[in-house]
């Protein structure tokens, strides 16, 4: 009997000792996200009195992440990605009239005033995260986590709305940083073998953006920062690694 006991004893150390408990799995993340931006006011020389602008649009993005367990219920992220913030729909008002874009310091000879109705950064992303899970109900856990992400910027386009001179598409590559994205996720998982689907909404809490010297009256320093700006969805596709044997 006592040798039972010391055999039963030996082959429960040898598998918590050299086997370890997977942890760390992959994480690829697409996604989609409706944005509308803080509002301002904006001094043109070209129009009377001072404008204020509304802009909004969707953007979009794939995260890659490295994902951690902490426990069986919750886990953390870190990772890279990229994003395109797009701005494609623009609402500028004064006094006299309103239109659908801004005015921009477009490089030319002419001395006639240029405008851009859509434009857009492309950017790259740090990404930390947090998730819980709930087993509220039995095949469909729910998930709850937060995010944030810091953007930045390498390339910008700017679509004109028209141009004597040639082509109405303006590009620039200044890098530089952009601003901050904070926000929450719900959703669920569905698991097969070492791959985990998991569809989300995502909920923006804080959009912090930095101004643009391309406008007027901008100097490319300051940020505006708007909370509960939107809504977006996406996709992640996990994949466990393989447990490590010491």
């Amino acid at each position: 009997m006592k040798n039972i006991f010391i055999l039963s004893l030996l082959l429960n150390l040898s598998h918590n000792g050299f086997c370890q408990v997977n942890k760390y799995s992959l994480e690829i993340a697409p996604f989609l996200r409706y944005d509308k931006q803080s509002s301002f006011y904006s001094w043109e020389t070209v129009t009377n009195g001072k404008n204020y602008v509304r802009h909004s649009g969707i953007s979009y993005g794939l995260n890659l992440n490295v994902r951690r367990k902490v426990n069986a219920y919750s886990s953390v992220n870190l990772g890279a990605g990229f994003y395109k913030l797009r701005i494609t729909n623009i609402d500028r008002t004064n006094d006299d009239n309103s239109a659908d874009n801004r005015l921009i310091k477009f490089p030319s000879p002419l001395f006639i005033p240029f405008y851009t109705d859509n434009y857009s950064y492309n950017t790259l992303s740090g990404n930390i995260g947090y998730q819980l899970e709930l087993k509220l109900f039995k095949k469909m856990p729910l998930l709850i986590g937060a995010n944030g992400s810091a953007l930045y910027t390498f390339s910008q386009r700017y679509n004109l709305t028209s141009n004597p001179e040639g082509s109405t598409k303006f590009k620039k590559q200044n890098s530089s940083m952009l601003g901050i994205l904070v926000g929450f996720d719900l959703g669920t998982s569905y698991k097969h073998e070492r791959w985990t689907i998991e569809p989300k909404f995502r909920i923006p809490l804080l959009t912090s953006i930095k101004t643009d010297s391309i406008f007027p009256n901008e100097n490319g320093t300051d940020f505006r920062r708007q909370l509960f700006s939107g809504i977006g969805f996406g996709i992640s596709f996990i994949y466990a690694l393989k447990p490590k044997i010491k």
